[in-house]
């Protein structure tokens, strides 16, 4: 193995050690969502353990116009241990529509700028195939916001 990718799967293996602590007790508070943001922005600080070159984005779609994002996870997909953590290498302009996490997220940067707009619900859930939604607030997150990571 790879001196380099050995000290990954370290940095990577006790962040989630880290982070299955803090949420021993069930499901985490808005105060612990921070401290996890926290230890993933010094997890992203160190920047030569996720080169473009090991996670790379997709090529762009010149028929579509648009670019595209690639998901990597980091830790392993057939591990029982939850949560899991994954690396985006997204290109510039790609975006997406609105979705569900169905769980909570914490999202930092190693590099460049993403958009990230939190919605809510509007309608009265009346009906399961429909929703109206608003944006409610929107967070660009970056390595120099470092402490403003949003926890979704």
């Amino acid at each position: 193995m790879h001196p380099l990718t050995a000290e990954r799967r370290q940095a990577v293996d006790t962040l989630l050690a880290d982070v299955r602590q803090l949420v021993a007790a069930g499901s985490p508070s808005r105060e612990t969502l921070a401290t996890i943001a926290a230890r993933l922005e010094q997890l992203a600080a160190h920047q030569q353990l996720f080169s473009p070159a090991d996670f790379p984005p997709p090529a762009a779609d010149t028929e579509a116009g648009q670019g595209g994002s690639t998901r990597y996870r980091l830790n392993p997909a057939d591990s029982d241990a939850s949560p899991a953590l994954y690396l985006n290498a997204i290109n510039p302009g790609k975006a997406s529509p609105p979705h569900n996490h169905t769980t909570w997220a914490v999202i930092v940067a190693i590099a460049g700028q993403e958009l990230n707009r939190i919605y809510e619900r509007t309608d009265d859930r009346s009906d399961p195939t429909r929703a109206q939604i608003r944006v409610a607030r929107e967070v660009t997150v970056q390595v120099d916001n470092v402490g403003d990571s949003p926890a979704l």
